[in-house]
């Protein structure tokens, strides 16, 4: 989409089903995106999809657009200046491979009430909107600001098992919980995950290509 979007664009963009935010230099995003300044007709459609039931991507940079506040660095000492987000998430999400240290960030961005999650090389994580978070591919770490020593926590979010994620069973089980009656497609998202002998196959292939490639 170009900024700014033509009225085909935010057409197409209110059709869509699957949004994906590119990365990029921050300052450009919150040029071109950000809503602190004025709002941003792409950023109230990408929500307003969002909150219709689409999936909404982010790669690199643009996964702190997508949360609560987001950053550019600015002048020689590299001052982070914070911006607002599109709140899509209600933290802030960054790569752990930007080579900016996310411990001391979280002071530098307000500290009290601020919670970064970092994320490693090649995972990521989903966050279902109702508030179901699950690191994928490997661990997620969150560095939030605790008041009572007036520093940076750390914790490491590990995900489930391979092949048995919890977000569709979740949504299902809080489903139930709020009264809905079962059906075919609520019984259906128990059903995808592996079996212990699966997964043992299945590894046992990927070894045998590893061999094979090897070779």
């Amino acid at each position: 989409i170009h900024h700014p979007a033509n009225r085909f664009e935010i057409a197409h963009l209110e059709q869509s089903d699957l949004i994906m935010v590119i990365g990029g230099d921050r300052r450009r995003l919150w040029d071109t995106l950000g809503t602190d300044i004025g709002s941003s007709a792409v950023a109230e459609h990408v929500k307003w999809r969002y909150l219709q039931g689409a999936v909404v991507v982010a790669v690199g940079e643009a996964m702190s657009l997508l949360g609560a506040k987001s950053w550019y660095l600015s002048g020689e000492g590299k001052t982070p200046v914070c911006f607002t987000g599109w709140k899509i998430f209600p933290h802030i999400v960054a790569s752990e491979e930007e080579g900016v240290d996310l411990e001391d960030l979280v002071e530098q961005l307000g500290g009290p009430g601020i919670v970064i999650f970092g994320i490693h090389k090649g995972c990521g994580m989903i966050f279902n909107k109702d508030g179901l978070v699950e690191p994928v591919r490997g661990m997620m770490q969150e560095y939030r600001w605790d008041w009572q020593s007036s520093s940076v926590k750390q914790a490491l979010l590990l995900g489930p098992p391979r092949s048995t994620g919890l977000i569709c069973p979740l949504y299902a089980a809080m489903q139930r919980r709020d009264g809905e009656e079962d059906d075919d497609r609520s019984a259906d998202v128990y059903s995808y995950a592996l079996t212990q002998e699966e997964e043992q196959e299945e590894e046992q292939e990927q070894e045998e290509e590893q061999e094979e490639k090897e070779k």
